[in-house]
């Protein structure tokens, strides 16, 4: 059940983090400078940074959509950034199974 839940979200790694950011702002300029996405019309539920606060690391930010298709969309245009954009949260239990460890 969890991993429909999570299956709204994308995860954005490797982002430069600043001390009283506003991921959902820095999310924003991401799509619309680096892909050329129009984000008048994209919404979300919640975006934060995941995991302990570390000197010398970014952490990755979690963007939960509203719509599945605006996460689609964005999908399906990362090209060149694709290595920042993962799918977001993969349910451990499930990949656990996967790799025959659960």
């Amino acid at each position: 059940m969890e991993q429909y839940t999570r299956r709204e979200n994308l995860r954005f790694n490797n982002i430069e983090e600043k001390d009283k950011e506003d991921c959902k702002r820095v999310v924003y300029d991401i799509l619309e400078k680096e892909l050329g996405v129009d984000t008048t019309k994209i919404r979300f539920h919640a975006v934060h940074r995941v995991g302990k606060k570390i000197h010398g690391r970014r952490r990755p930010i979690i963007a939960r959509f509203v719509c599945r298709e605006d996460r689609g969309k964005v999908w399906s245009v990362r090209g060149k950034i694709k290595e920042y954009i993962t799918h977001a949260d993969a349910f451990t239990p499930v990949l656990s199974r996967r790799n025959g460890r659960y």
